[in-house]
């Protein structure tokens, strides 16, 4: 909820640490980061990687990335329309429908990249992807 308000770093730096402390990993923190970008925009997502590089740098720690999930991307629009489908419960059609009279290329991109390449990481559990996204939705309809 604090990366998605936007203006509550001290309180994000606090939960961050507050995570870690424990015992959730710099890697689980890292694909938290994938999950927003998709659901909030880069905006809320830039705001936060500066947070978490501080709150890294102060405890000295390191992580390795995992491999994007999609490799050359070739397999972005794949792999999209599968997480897209397990979110919505099969219902991917609908949600090209509403994009169709306006941005169908917006429908695409968002698919290519928001849910083939940053919801489709094996980084987080299926569970932990939409309780993040839920919590982060509850939040922007409630401002």
């Amino acid at each position: 909820m604090l990366l998605a308000d936007g203006s509550a770093q001290p309180q994000l730096k606090f939960h961050i640490a507050g995570f870690l402390n424990a015992g959730g990993t710099p890697e689980a923190i890292v694909e938290l980061l994938f999950v927003s970008v998709a659901v909030l925009g880069f905006p809320a997502t830039v705001n936060a990687v500066g947070i978490v590089r501080s709150v890294f740098a102060e405890r000295e720690l390191a992580f390795q990335p995992i491999k994007p999930a999609t490799g050359d991307g070739a397999g972005r629009g794949w792999a999209g329309r599968e997480m897209l489908e397990r979110l919505v419960a099969g219902d991917a059609q609908g949600y090209f429908d509403r994009f169709a009279g306006t941005a169908p290329d917006l429908a695409q991109l968002s698919i290519d990249f928001g849910f083939g390449e940053a919801l489709a990481r094996d980084g987080l559990d299926h569970k932990a992807k939409l309780l993040a996204i839920t919590i982060w939705l509850s939040r922007s309809r409630s401002t």
